[in-house]
């Protein structure tokens, strides 16, 4: 996939595993009239360099102007 972001293209793919989610991590959200589906958990997430720093600074999916697709990055899921 070829994405265009900071007027740069960006070459490479970027893998999403669910680590820690149970049911109870799903949010429903109503935003301007749309039911809105959204996941709260930690999820192991791969990819170069390059395509993470693009991934925390704009975040991921495409609700991200909304506030929707915020990451932070945790470094042991089990104290957290």
């Amino acid at each position: 996939m070829k994405l265009f972001i900071y007027s740069r293209s960006y070459r490479g793919e970027l893998q999403v595993e669910p680590v820690k989610i149970c049911q109870k991590y799903k949010k429903k959200v109503v935003y301007r009239k749309t039911l809105i589906e959204a996941w709260e958990g930690y999820y192991r997430i791969k990819g170069s360099k390059e395509i993470l720093k693009l991934a925390l600074e704009a975040g991921l999916g495409a609700k991200n102007p909304q506030g929707f697709g915020m990451v932070e990055v945790v470094k042991n899921v089990e104290s957290s």
